[in-house]
């Protein structure tokens, strides 16, 4: 996708912390009163390794998209999600389902929705277009101390879905601008690395394709030489039965 930004989604089941996630990492407040019209507060620059990224940030719920609720229009949700750059899926550490949703429905709904083919009309090797993902517990803050009981999800049990998937994994304080920051900078990564593996695996295909036209090319010249050949014996033969013996003469004396 050529576009001067990152566009990134975080998905989750509604009450998960997603706004307030972009809210606190993008403005380092809990709570922003947006312009729908204005896509400016919903960005940031943010600087990883020597670059400095600018990114784009959407929420998406997936409670309406997994219940189909009413009046839910699948089409908004499904072209975000396939023209994302890369996603943050999210759950509350303290709701084991909102961990399973996200984990599951959710991990295959975004891959439903991915593109199979580049602009230029290649299809991915992978069958749709990969995007970078970082999955995301949150609400740390309300499991510390006393309150540790609260948590339904183990931080074991989420980091071996991500190995599994091939994703990294967090849990997030919302009140931590810092951790809030270092999943971003893992997600610019995780997509970049997406990208990557997607524009190698085209060459790959091209290479192999260019190299089996080779091959063909290369085993078809012994068939056009032999062909040749053949035209041009026969080419000979007919000569020879047309032109004179040698020693012979057609104006020979009686």
């Amino acid at each position: 996708m050529s576009r001067p930004y990152l566009s990134f989604v975080i998905l989750g089941e509604s009450g998960v912390g997603k706004t307030s996630f972009a809210d606190k990492v993008i403005h380092d407040t809990q709570y922003y009163l947006y312009d729908p019209f204005d896509d400016a507060p919903t960005r940031l620059k943010l600087p990883v390794g020597t670059d400095t990224h600018d990114i784009l940030i959407k929420d998406i719920s997936l409670t309406p998209i997994r219940a189909r609720e009413s009046g839910f229009v699948a089409e908004v949700f499904d072209q975000a999600l396939r023209n994302a750059d890369g996603i943050v899926l999210m759950y509350d550490i303290t709701s084991e389902e909102s961990y399973k949703n996200v984990t599951g429905f959710g991990w295959d709904y975004v891959w439903a929705c991915r593109a199979p083919k580049n602009a230029g009309g290649q299809k991915y090797p992978t069958g749709h277009v990969r995007f970078g993902c970082t999955l995301v517990g949150n609400k740390a803050d309300l499991v510390q101390g006393d309150d540790r009981e609260k948590r339904q999800v183990p931080k074991g049990l989420a980091e071996e879905w991500a190995s599994m998937v091939g994703v990294n994994a967090f849990e997030s304080d919302r009140f931590d601008k810092g951790v809030l920051e270092a999943v971003l900078c893992d997600l610019v990564k995780s997509t970049h690395r997406a990208q990557r593996r997607d524009k190698e695996d085209i060459e790959e295909v091209e290479e192999r394709r260019e190299a089996k036209r080779e091959a063909e090319q290369q085993a078809a010249q012994p068939i056009e030489e032999t062909k040749q050949k053949s035209k041009t014996s026969s080419t000979l033969s007919k000569l020879k039965g047309i032109l004179p013996r040698k020693g012979s003469s057609s104006n020979t004396k009686a």
